[in-house]
């Protein structure tokens, strides 16, 4: 396997958790060249990582809304030629392209976010006694523990070798990239004011 494409629509915290399992991955796969799908208001997370992971911006309210969006973003994907898909976010949208790449014969997983075992924990009604609780796995050890029965090629997370954020000097820039791209997702635009950028810029 050569070619990997992974989808992350959202949200804004679950699209930053990938950065550490794809940079763990190209460092211990350099051939391996990795495209991440997600919205265009969240690359500026993923221009620090190596060359060998690039980002491609769905329009999910634009040009690839709806069925025949999503076939459109599928037939711009499938020209690109991977030999597999990760789907990190397992909702109706990735499902859909899912299907597609895998009656193109191109093998095709997904991770389970374990919806059950979170409901059983914050339902409202017929909770279970705490004895019968058990600790959940956040999304970084989910992908990192479950990417081997995915997958042919084992994943080791590295949390604690550097940080993947920009240096102090740069994160200004970066910050006001994510929070322009965040103010187009607001609806109406009268809403659409830099409140995001206020507590991001104390970083």
């Amino acid at each position: 396997m050569k070619r990997l494409l992974v989808f992350r629509f959202s949200a804004m915290g679950d699209v930053a958790m990938t950065v550490p399992i794809l940079y763990s991955l190209v460092k211990q796969y350099p051939e391996l060249q990795i495209t991440i799908v997600s919205r265009a208001a969240f690359q500026p997370f993923f221009e620090q990582l190596p060359e060998n992971i690039s980002f491609v911006a769905a329009d999910l309210y634009g040009k690839h809304k709806g069925i025949r969006g999503l076939y459109r973003l599928y037939r711009e994907l499938h020209e690109m030629k991977f030999d597999a898909v990760a789907d990190l976010h397992n909702v109706l949208r990735t499902f859909f392209l899912r299907w597609c790449f895998r009656l193109s014969g191109i093998p095709v997983e997904h991770f389970n976010k374990d919806r059950k075992a979170k409901k059983a924990l914050t339902r409202q009604k017929k909770k279970n006694p705490p004895s019968r609780y058990r600790l959940l796995l956040n999304d970084i050890q989910k992908y990192s523990t479950n990417w081997a029965s995915h997958f042919p090629i084992p994943l080791q997370v590295f949390l604690k070798t550097k940080t993947l954020l920009p240096a102090p000097c740069q994160r200004t820039p970066v910050l006001k990239k994510i929070n322009t791209g965040l103010e187009s997702l607001l609806l109406p635009n009268t809403l659409a004011k830099p409140i995001l950028w206020k507590k991001w810029s104390k970083l």
